[in-house]
């Protein structure tokens, strides 16, 4: 038997790297950043504004550098979950620690009790 792959979903690609997501993606970011520039705005910010918006959202949907299945942003988001979660799972301040630590002072001080009983 062959691999079985984990998803199938594919693209519509419309042109090149460009998916028919990325195209209604644009386009509704390009039309909600016009709506909040006109109430935000004033003069020329208005179309950096939306340019902006835009590049952002083009840069978020990019695939992931270092996994091609994700896109940058999930990846991104996996990264600062992994930067800022707490890592008290390992180490000494945890419980299972204070167990470990605990069985093995016992088994300890049992060959310690029975050393001193042969000698």
């Amino acid at each position: 038997m062959g691999m079985v792959p984990k998803s199938t979903k594919s693209e519509t690609k419309i042109w090149k790297n460009i998916s028919f997501f990325k195209i209604i993606g644009i386009i509704t970011t390009i039309m909600i950043s016009l709506g909040f520039s006109q109430i935000l705005f004033t003069g020329a910010m208005r179309v950096f504004f939306i340019i902006f918006c835009t590049v952002t959202f083009i840069i978020c949907t990019m695939r992931s550098p270092t996994d091609p299945n994700k896109s940058f942003i999930r990846g991104l988001g996996d990264f600062l979950k992994f930067k800022f979660r707490a890592k008290d799972i390992y180490g000494c301040g945890t419980e299972e620690y204070d167990d470990y630590e605990r069985k093995c002072n016992e088994h300890k001080n049992k060959k310690n009790k029975r050393e001193k009983a042969e000698a």
